[in-house]
């Protein structure tokens, strides 16, 4: 009980002091930056005419109107929203630090776990040593809050990712698909390789559990040795 109160505490905090610290940006700095990003992409995309421009107009001529009522997390999302219109995942709008440090993925303080689209299908493919037995590798996401996962990544993950290829964008969606401020909460339902169908309550917060099911071995980025015929061999992974 003491620990669930001391979460819940945590949380409250973490909230506060993250809402203090969205409106760093003024109005007109993120005017300036929104047209500025809009002009630059008009006359130095490379594969502009490839690009729905009245789409890409469109949701300029929104994100205008609107950016008053955005906080500095909010504009950012739209910003990125925007760099995903273009469909290439060399222009990319990424967060400032302090955005970026209230983020977290796939974390619930006791445990976390990882997710990647296997077959067409949203599946658990690591998770905390001591919770393989409540989520097991093969785990299937079916819900994600009350809507179908594939629905949830349409919605909610999909438009937010700059990337060239689709199938490359739904594997991406598959693995972000717990990223989010911290606090933020999730109810999911999902199947296990058994066919039992569970639901689970979960709340993004950084965890220490850094044991992960199953252990990959360690690689070296770098490592060489001499061939038979005298030659030097070298891997690099830099």
């Amino acid at each position: 009980m003491r620990k669930l109160l001391l979460l819940f505490i945590l949380l409250i905090f973490n909230s506060y002091a993250f809402a203090q610290n969205l409106n760093q940006i003024s109005k007109i700095d993120k005017l300036y930056g929104l047209t500025n990003y809009w002009q630059e992409v008009n006359y130095n995309f490379v594969y502009f005419n490839k690009v729905d421009r009245a789409k890409w107009n469109e949701n300029y001529k929104r994100l205008l109107a609107n950016v008053d009522s955005l906080n500095d997390f909010e504009y950012y999302l739209e910003l990125q929203k925007l760099s995903a219109l273009l469909n290439d995942g060399h222009t990319q709008v990424y967060l400032p630090e302090y955005l970026q440090s209230q983020l977290t993925q796939s974390e619930f303080g006791d445990f976390k776990f990882y997710t990647d689209l296997i077959e067409g299908k949203v599946v658990v493919v690591r998770v905390s040593t001591t919770s393989k037995d409540m989520l097991p590798i093969g785990t299937e996401i079916l819900k994600v809050n009350g809507q179908e996962v594939q629905q949830y990544m349409n919605e909610k993950v999909k438009p937010y990712l700059s990337v060239s290829s689709l199938h490359v964008k739904d594997k991406r969606a598959a693995q972000l698909l717990f990223r989010n401020t911290k606090g933020s909460a999730y109810h999911i339902e999902f199947k296990t390789p058994k066919g039992k169908t569970e639901t689970l309550d979960l709340v993004l917060a950084p965890t220490e559990n850094k044991d992960l099911y199953p252990q990959f071995p360690a690689v070296d980025t770098f490592s060489s040795k001499w061939l038979k015929n005298g030659l030097l061999c070298e891997n690099s992974f830099f």
